[in-house]
């Protein structure tokens, strides 16, 4: 089931075109896409699959309700004011300074092809 006027659920009714960015990995129940709007290359976002308004409405088969979760990569080089909570700071980012699509696609690209590589790495 998709909303009207949600973005997330805009994207899952183009799921089939969605670049690589929209779409970094899925199954049934949800999709993992790089964050816009961000200047933290690789920072994703865990999407349910549908529309989900509360996280105490997911089903037993998606885990827990929708909502979405982001995934924040902690490189080496970030500034320990971006750590935490601070890395919301990098979503304030002016235009220039963000992830640019291709930059996005990229790293999705990456990430997908190999996926236990990227979990694994400390």
């Amino acid at each position: 089931m998709t909303t009207p006027g949600c973005y997330a659920c805009g994207k899952e009714a183009e799921f089939d075109d969605l670049p690589p960015r929209e779409c970094v990995v899925h199954d049934q129940h949800w999709r993992v896409a790089h964050a816009v709007d961000t200047a933290v290359p690789g920072r994703l976002v865990l999407l349910p699959r549908r529309h989900v308004a509360a996280v105490h409405t997911l089903t037993d088969a998606e885990g827990f309700a929708h909502a979405h979760f982001r995934i924040v990569p902690r490189m080496a080089d970030l500034p320990p004011e971006h750590r935490g909570p601070g890395i919301f700071e990098l979503l304030r980012r002016p235009a220039r300074e963000r992830v640019k699509a291709d930059q996005a696609d990229r790293t999705a690209r990456s990430l997908r092809a190999r996926p236990h590589e990227h979990l694994n790495a400390r």
